[in-house]
């Protein structure tokens, strides 16, 4: 096939660390940037804007560095997952969020809970159902998959050894292993 540009950030800075992307139902590409710590929004035609960076009023906003992202159709809104502040927030799709706007905290590990019990949220997905699902990569036994649950994470696989993103697919959660280079499910 042909390589075709689409989708750049046209400052001075442009792209740092692109991390992850995801397609909503009307064709608009979201790319999450943890250099720039922001996610932007690109239309099918290619023209982008900031669509979405950490409300500043969120306590832990100097740990919050954008990783995973999914497109939930079920509520017609984006999923975005923080490795640092174990965070999955999801933000409304009406209108850019650079100031808190449409923006819901869905799940947080607790700032004073015990760490080696920390998920570590990397990639997520979105079952039709709207069930959430999410790499939790850490480097020990609880390296894996987890479903969120209610505010509840409930481990569904470990000892992945670098799970870094999930994909669901008819009844199927397919797991990127990044040690190995590995895809499971």
């Amino acid at each position: 096939g042909t390589l075709t540009e689409f989708g750049t950030i046209d400052d001075e800075q442009g792209f740092v660390s692109a991390q992850d992307i995801a397609v909503d139902s009307a064709g608009n590409v979201y790319v999450s940037d943890r250099g720039r710590r922001d996610v932007w929004r690109f239309t099918p035609d290619g023209a982008g804007e900031l669509f979405w960076r950490v409300p500043p009023d969120d306590e832990r906003i100097d740990d919050v560095i954008p990783t995973g992202l999914a497109y939930d159709a079920s509520t017609d809104t984006l999923l975005i997952t923080d490795l640092n502040a174990d965070t999955i927030y999801r933000v409304g799709l009406e209108s850019p969020s650079t100031n808190g706007e449409n923006t819901e905290i869905i799940y947080r590990y607790p700032a004073d809970s015990d760490s080696r019990d920390q998920p570590d949220f990397d990639g997520i997905t979105v079952a039709p159902d709207g069930t959430i699902y999410a790499a939790a990569y850490r480097d020990d036994e609880n390296n894996g998959v987890v479903r969120l649950d209610d505010n509840t994470v409930t481990y569904l696989a470990t000892n992945f050894r670098g799970a870094t993103d999930v994909a669901y697919f008819d009844g199927r959660i397919y797991v990127l292993r990044y040690t190995f280079n590995q895809c499971a499910y």
